[in-house]
């Protein structure tokens, strides 16, 4: 009862804490956890799909609900009595809290003075939740003094959840005035990605070209073959699009040098041509496992090492 009331010496798991938190975003709906949406293979064709699954439901009262979802507000928005007001993103309801705890030495069992674990934990938009955004940092390397959750987690999630809003297009709901002060916000320009499969090079990039995006191209002669993202799918505008150019389309492939990538671009790039990466560590391609040129059956793996 003494440590229940503020939260110290509580110990859940971060997929713990959003499920619990997802409870009062979802209106009282406790949702099983998953990771994974669906996986597709390479043809396109989704190979498993899982669904939302209500685990428990009618367990909170709405008026406890609404108080709790309001709290949560007040917090990041109520200039007078929030202490999280880091987290406000103009032109959105954004509900959160932080959390910030001492650290137990394992050898003496007793806290640690200057350790401490920070996090934050919120969902937006606050009156239709469509993201739960959770983040938690352990002994952050700063002052002791500036270890709080309100300093270090409040915005690492506060980008992201403008991340989310940007991406899911929810338009910001305040004034003229308010949505232009957000970073973002109704600046993010998303267009349909074609379909150049068929086309040469110099066609496909005149028809990206005209949805102002850019290609990123394998092969050396022929027709796109392969295209990645597929055709119909919503893009920022700006986005590359990779595609394979052969001569005809087959169950073999030439490995291109992918030396010198981002993680992203040769990610998608050997999505494109139906391969799969498996990379260690960060920043750019330094070495990969199937040398440039090397002729492989589409399905197989790539292993990339990246470097900053």
């Amino acid at each position: 009862m003494a440590t229940a009331g503020f939260g110290q010496g509580i110990a859940v798991t971060p997929l713990q804490q959003i499920a619990a938190m997802d409870a009062i975003a979802n209106g009282g709906k406790l949702m099983r956890p998953y990771i994974m949406q669906k996986i597709t293979a390479p043809s396109g064709k989704v190979v498993q799909e899982t669904k939302p699954t209500v685990v428990r439901d009618g367990f909170l009262s709405q008026q406890v609900i609404d108080e709790v979802r309001q709290s949560m507000v007040l917090d990041v928005s109520d200039p007078k009595h929030g202490i999280d007001s880091g987290a406000a993103i103009p032109g959105y309801q954004v509900a959160g809290k932080t959390g910030t705890a001492q650290i137990v030495d394992p050898a003496t069992g007793q806290y640690y003075s200057n350790r401490f674990e920070t996090s934050f934990i919120g969902f937006a938009p606050a009156n239709n939740p469509k993201v739960v955004v959770y983040v938690t940092v352990y002994w952050p390397k700063t002052a002791p003094d500036e270890a709080w959750g309100s300093t270090v987690a409040i915005p690492l999630t506060r980008a992201i959840l403008q991340e989310c809003l940007n991406y899911y297009h929810i338009p910001p709901t305040g004034s003229v005035s308010v949505a232009q002060e957000t970073q973002g916000a109704g600046q993010v320009q998303y267009v349909e990605t074609p379909n150049i499969v068929g086309m040469t090079s110099a066609q496909a990039k005149e028809a990206l070209a005209k949805d102002g995006l850019t290609g990123m191209f394998v092969g050396t002669s022929g027709t796109v073959t392969r295209q990645w993202p597929q055709a119909g799918i919503q893009v920022a505008k700006g986005s590359k699009l990779y595609g394979l150019l052969q001569n005809s389309a087959g169950t073999t492939i030439v490995m291109p040098n992918l030396t010198g990538l981002s993680l992203r671009d040769a990610t998608n790039l050997l999505a494109a041509l139906g391969l799969n990466i498996h990379p260690s560590g960060s920043g750019y391609v330094s070495s990969q496992s199937v040398a440039a040129g090397t002729t492989v059956h589409i399905g197989s793996g790539v292993d990339v090492t990246l470097r900053p």
